[in-house]
């Protein structure tokens, strides 16, 4: 399953949104990968502050070719969830 949190406008939430249903799926036994589109990073920001170990992976690819490079990176994972730009 790919899902996206898409909206024109900054600071409405969607990186939160991303990440939290994100851990929700990988406490449910899930392979989760976190995309992080966004050029200003914050998802990745959020797994290089933690002091343990996310409990998914996130990547950051931060460019408009994303729809045509997400479906390889989705290999072996159950859930790929896109935290977009605005």
């Amino acid at each position: 399953m790919i899902v996206s949190f898409l909206n024109q406008k900054g600071g409405v939430g969607k990186t939160t949104l991303a990440l939290n249903v994100a851990a929700e799926r990988a406490r449910r036994g899930r392979r989760v990968l976190v995309v992080d589109a966004d050029p200003q990073g914050s998802a990745l920001d959020w797994a290089a502050a933690r002091d343990t170990p996310p409990l998914v992976t996130v990547i950051g690819l931060p460019r408009p070719t994303i729809h045509r490079e997400v479906g390889e990176l989705a290999r072996g994972y159950d859930d790929v969830i896109i935290d977009g730009p605005p």
